[in-house]
């Protein structure tokens, strides 16, 4: 697991996603055209390129043009990104862009500022994190059993027993859910074994849960009991006969 400052995060770059340019019709295969890109964070502009993509049946070229500020005076950066593809086996081609440090293929391609050019993220050193690996053992079991709840709509059960089976829901499905589910180690255990420590906050939190499902029970029972009380009351307007 990294610690904070010694390895960069990914998240902190400007990614050049492939994928999203084809989505939104800045590359086609087998054409040439100028575009931009932006990219925004809290709502600020963080970075934008100017690109012209060439592509042919197979291969092509991906012309970047943007502005970095070194030594406190701006400076054009311009380069080209090859580009190729490979055939898939219901038609069509999957494009990659490759890396113009180390030659490697890749969707994504990532910049940071201390970097002139987008690069691939093993070309950088130290090699930077996704956010999923500077998360402790125990907080990402719990963030896969808040996920697998949410997926079967359970509102019902805690996070140490196992789920409840939706209706709709197929038995195989829930079954795989399911194993998913309880074959994770328990959100306590140490590599050296449960400690005291961790069992007795085990226990605890799951009598809380326990006694917060019983109240939501007891309230909508009284809630039940209340709303027949005030039906008794209410008579219905029938029409005179005729």
């Amino acid at each position: 697991m990294s610690r904070q400052g010694k390895r960069p995060h990914i998240e902190s770059a400007l990614c050049l996603n492939l994928s999203a340019l084809f989505a939104h019709g800045g590359l086609k295969a087998g054409s040439a055209a100028p575009g931009g890109w932006e990219w925004e964070r809290n709502g600020q502009n963080v970075g934008a390129i100017r690109y012209f993509a060439s592509l042919g049946k197979e291969s092509g070229e991906l012309h970047l043009n943007y502005q970095l500020t070194q030594s406190g005076e701006p400076c054009d950066v311009k380069y080209t990104i090859e580009l190729s593809s490979r055939p898939l086996n219901f038609g069509g081609r999957y494009w990659y862009m490759h890396c113009p440090y180390n030659g490697r293929r890749a969707r994504k391609l990532y910049k940071f500022p201390s970097i002139e050019k987008f690069c691939h993220r093993t070309s950088i050193y130290p090699l930077p994190t996704y956010a999923s690996q500077r998360v402790s053992g125990e907080n990402q079991v719990m963030s896969q059993r808040w996920a697998i709840r949410r997926k079967l709509g359970d509102n019902v059960s805690n996070l140490f027993g196992a789920p409840i089976k939706p209706s709709s829901m197929r038995q195989r499905t829930f079954e795989r859910c399911r194993h998913t589910y309880t074959s994770q180690p328990s959100m306590f255990e140490t590599s050296h074994g449960q400690s005291q420590r961790g069992r007795e906050l085990q226990d605890r939190t799951a009598i809380i849960v326990s006694a917060c499902v019983a109240l939501q029970a007891f309230h909508r029972i009284v809630a039940g009991h209340a709303t027949k009380q005030n039906n008794r009351g209410i008579k219905m307007n029938r029409p005179a006969s005729l």
